[in-house]
Formats: C-alpha cells, sequence, structure tokens
C-alpha cells in the first residue's frame, strides 16, 4: 500500500522519544521536503511552544502521525475546522 506524502497544511503529532506519548506536541507542516526520489523524508513544522512562542523545527517524517491532512480540513462549504 502507498502512504501519501506529507503535505504543507497538514497537522500532525510529533513524535518524542522524550516525552511521554500523551505529551507529544500538534504542529503545521510548513514545508516538505523531498529527497532524491521525489518522496517526502523530511518536513519544516511550526508549532507554539508553553511561552506561546511560535517555533519552528525540522524532523524526519518518520517521526510524524499525520492527525488532520490538508484536502481532509475542509468541508463541503469551504469552512476549515
Amino acid at each position: 500500500m502507498e502512504r501519501r506524502n506529507l503535505r504543507p497544511g497538514d497537522v500532525v503529532l510529533i513524535q518524542d522519544a522524550n516525552a511521554v506519548r500523551g505529551h507529544w506536541r500538534k504542529a503545521l507542516v510548513e514545508r516538505a521536503i523531498p529527497s532524491e526520489d521525489g518522496k517526502i523524508r523530511r518536513a519544516t513544522l511550526s508549532y507554539r511552544n508553553d511561552q506561546e512562542t511560535r517555533v519552528e523545527v525540522e524532523r524526519a517524517a518518520q517521526r510524524l502521525i499525520v492527525l488532520v491532512p490538508k484536502d481532509e480540513k475542509q468541508n463541503n462549504e469551504g469552512a476549515v475546522y
């Protein structure tokens, strides 16, 4: 089964081995970084930290769990969830 590549606008959960599973951060994919074979292997993400400051990080795609794909964030009327 072919997996869908990450896309800018996807909402993801950042898997973190140093944090308890219930405390993983939610983030927005800002930029998907393709490898030579065209698959997305890394992504630039943004999220708000505990001080409500916007943080940008780059993470491996294998450590990201897509919660809301960009395509599914809009309903029939075009409203964003």
